[in-house]
């Protein structure tokens, strides 16, 4: 059975990709297990693991006002978070 690796896992969008899977094995780590925006989390947590598919849903969305109050929480999350797993997924 292939593993797919969902970022996010506490979302919203990873949960309704975990209820309506029905084929894969399915791992879905929260922020407190692998955070994106460490590429060393990242790393350390597909070290200990076999994954074939990686789909990264972790994102800071909503309320969309927060992110001019939390800009850095915003950049830190969407734009070096999404660095962090397409650099982790091209050397991995």
């Amino acid at each position: 059975m292939k593993t797919i690796l969902i970022s996010g896992g506490n979302g919203k969008f990873a949960k309704a990709l975990i209820e309506a899977n029905t084929k894969f094995n399915i791992l879905a780590p929260k922020k407190k297990e692998m955070d994106i925006r460490k590429t060393s989390s990242i790393i350390n947590y597909i070290k200990t693991q076999k994954i074939d598919y990686f789909i990264h849903t972790a994102a800071f969305s909503t309320p969309m006002a927060s992110h001019k109050i939390e800009l850095e929480k915003s950049i830190m999350t969407n734009i070096i978070g999404s660095a962090n797993v397409a650099v982790v997924c091209l050397r991995n």
